[in-house]
C-alpha cells in the first residue's frame, strides 16, 4: 500500500512540474523562446508543420517559396546569437518585432554582410509557435 502511495504521489509531483514549465513557457514570448532556443524536442514540436521556408533565388533574387516537413527540418541554434554582433565574421543583430500580442518577429540583421533571416512566431491557443521563415540573405 505505501508503495502505491508513493508512486502515485511522484506521478502527480511530474505532471504537476510539467504543466506548471508549460503554463510558464507559454505565458510569455520570452520564456518560451528561451525553451524553443535550449531544447530541440521542444523547438520541433512548436513549429506549425509544414513551415513556410522563402529564400532568395540564387539567380535571379526572386523569392522562392518551399514548405519544409517535420522530417526535414534542421534545429536552429540561438544561443550564440546576443553574442554574434561581435564576430569577425558573418556578424549579426537580433531585433524582436511585437506586431501585437500574438505575432513576433524574430530578425537576425547582418552588420556589414547580406544576412537577413526573420522568423515569425505566432501564439496558437495559446502556445507560440514558429510559422514562417523569410530568408533574403545574399
Amino acid at each position: 500500500m505505501f508503495s502505491f502511495v508513493g508512486i502515485a504521489i511522484v506521478l502527480c509531483s511530474c505532471a504537476i512540474k510539467k504543466n506548471e514549465t508549460q503554463n510558464i513557457t507559454d505565458g510569455n514570448f520570452e520564456s518560451f523562446f528561451n525553451e524553443f532556443t535550449d531544447d530541440s524536442v521542444f523547438q520541433i514540436n512548436r513549429i506549425s508543420f509544414p513551415i513556410k521556408y522563402s529564400m532568395l533565388s540564387e539567380e535571379t533574387d526572386d523569392l522562392i517559396l518551399k514548405e519544409v516537413e517535420k522530417d526535414g527540418w534542421r534545429f536552429v541554434d540561438f544561443t550564440e546569437d546576443p553574442l554574434a554582433k561581435n564576430r569577425a565574421i558573418d556578424a549579426f543583430d537580433v531585433k524582436i518585432t511585437r506586431k501585437d500580442s500574438l505575432n513576433v518577429d524574430y530578425e537576425r540583421a547582418g552588420i556589414d554582410n547580406g544576412i537577413s533571416v526573420i522568423y515569425s512566431f505566432a501564439k496558437q491557443g495559446n502556445k507560440w509557435y514558429l510559422i514562417s521563415v523569410l530568408d533574403r540573405s545574399n
